[in-house]
């Protein structure tokens, strides 16, 4: 590592908690956050792989892209059930 450890700062873990805890009652918006939650898992290792390939790399847009497309899955999933 080249630096210091960033901590995670303002209100982003707390409102991160805060639509984890609501969600919880209603197991289809718990399922489409996991959904989300696993496309950032995967983006984030994609961005992390270019970034070591090129330091000047920009990572939001793949992260963005792949939480985008694990949310999608998990609500065509969800929906889909739905309607069998």
């Amino acid at each position: 590592m080249t630096g210091p450890r960033r901590r995670l700062r303002g209100p982003a873990p707390i409102v991160g908690a805060a639509l984890t805890a609501a969600a919880q009652p209603i197991p289809s918006v718990g399922f489409l956050l996991q959904g989300a939650a696993a496309g950032t898992c995967v983006g984030t290792l994609i961005a992390y792989r270019r970034r070591r390939a090129d330091p000047g790399f920009d990572a939001f847009p793949v992260i963005t892209r792949w939480s985008a497309l694990g949310l999608i899955l998990t609500l065509r999933y969800v929906l889909g059930e739905a309607v069998l």
